[in-house]
């Protein structure tokens, strides 16, 4: 597993850890533009007018707020990405 996932203990921790993950992913595909790119491609994927997701995306990567599951799916897409769990410890149950 992760070293640096093995060392969170909280989920905002882990919210900020997906973030610059899908902010280093953002970087890769749009360089230094990429939080607007991000704001109008997650709008893209959520359907809407790509003005209207600007401000609650910068947000989120401002550390002004954090994203709800299914918002965090969606900007996951809009960089096409799916998240991967990893566990801490694996048992056999059966």
């Amino acid at each position: 597993m992760n070293a640096v996932l093995e060392k969170m203990t909280t989920a905002e921790e882990l919210t900020q850890a997906q973030l610059e993950a899908v902010r280093k992913r953002a970087i890769e595909l749009w360089g230094d533009n990429w939080k607007m790119q991000l704001a109008y491609k997650y709008a893209e994927v959520v359907g809407v007018d790509k003005r209207e997701k600007t401000t609650l995306v910068r947000r989120w990567f401002n550390g002004e707020s954090s994203p709800n599951l299914d918002s965090f799916n969606n900007l996951l897409l809009a960089v096409g990405c799916k998240i991967r769990i990893e566990c801490s410890e694996v048992k056999q149950i059966l």
